[in-house]
């Protein structure tokens, strides 16, 4: 009896173990691809702010603001696989916290970027919206940043 459990706690253990192992390499694997989908955001957000500073030439511009809105859209769901797939230290937890803010944030200017063109394209609408894209891509940098950080 003795025998049988102490196996029995030795397999809750181990167990418990490999769970927890999963749960690392599923934190791992979510971590990555919202490091791709950040670096990706980021890039086509600096295309954007690009095509804006050099004139009036803004065919193209719709279907890169589609896919950076997709890519941001992306990066929210991921943040919240990461949050219910990984086991996380307080330290990760609280980058987790700020990497979700700083994603409603982009997603907001992302919103205001597009709400700017969309009154019209004048050269101080170009401005703002701009701006707003650059915005959206120092977002994309900081939540590269602090994906790294969580260690993963």
């Amino acid at each position: 009896m003795k025998n049988l459990l102490s196996i029995g706690i030795l397999g809750a253990l181990m167990a418990g173990g490999t769970l927890t192992a999963a749960d690392a390499n599923a934190g791992r694997d979510v971590a990555q691809r919202l490091l791709t989908e950040s670096r990706a955001a980021r890039e086509q957000a600096s295309a954007v702010a690009a095509q804006l500073r050099r004139g009036n030439d803004l065919s193209g511009l719709e279907d890169r603001t589609a896919a950076l809105e997709r890519h941001a859209e992306t990066i929210r769901n991921l943040l919240g696989e990461l949050e219910g797939s990984a086991v996380l230290n307080s330290r990760q937890q609280e980058a987790l916290a700020t990497a979700k803010t700083t994603a409603e944030v982009m997603a907001i200017m992302l919103n205001n970027k597009k709400t700017v063109l969309d009154a019209g394209t004048s050269k101080s609408a170009r401005d703002n919206a701009r701006q707003y894209a650059r915005a959206v891509e120092m977002r994309a940098e900081i939540l590269e940043r602090l994906i790294r950080d969580m260690g993963l």
